[in-house]
């Protein structure tokens, strides 16, 4: 990581932290953290924890009420492709604001038979 930085003129100070007391001790208590999300029942759940202005495990500590009444009225719309626009405007809305980075390892996709262009997510990828 502090390689891949450089060539873009960043000086990477990594402190690797012991895995005991990582997650009391200094997730969410340094500038900069890395970690990750287990998969969650719905959207509304995952949006919730981690990007909503008073969530507790808000890492980014991005604030927006904009963001906030978006998450609140998708939960009463009954239209499903009105909420599904709701989600997408959400995650929009975090990628240019929110200052969070999402992880994407290039062993989690393969491509299928059908086109060289097509990629679908692997299960198996680890």
């Amino acid at each position: 990581m502090q390689q891949a930085a450089q060539k873009i003129g960043l000086n990477l100070d990594v402190k690797r932290m012991p895995a005991d007391g990582y997650w009391a001790n200094h997730w969410l208590n340094s500038a900069v953290g890395f970690g990750n999300v287990n998969p969650r029942p719905s959207a509304d759940t995952l949006l919730t924890l981690f990007y909503k202005s008073d969530a507790a495990w808000n890492e980014s500590r991005w604030k927006s009420e904009k963001f906030d009444q978006l998450l609140i009225s998708s939960r009463a719309e009954t239209d499903a492709a009105k909420r599904k626009q709701q989600y997408a405007d959400m995650q929009t809305m975090i990628h240019e604001q929110a200052g969070t980075a999402s992880r994407c390892s290039s062993r989690a996709w393969t491509a299928t038979a059908a086109s060289s262009r097509a990629c679908r997510r692997s299960r198996s990828a680890g």
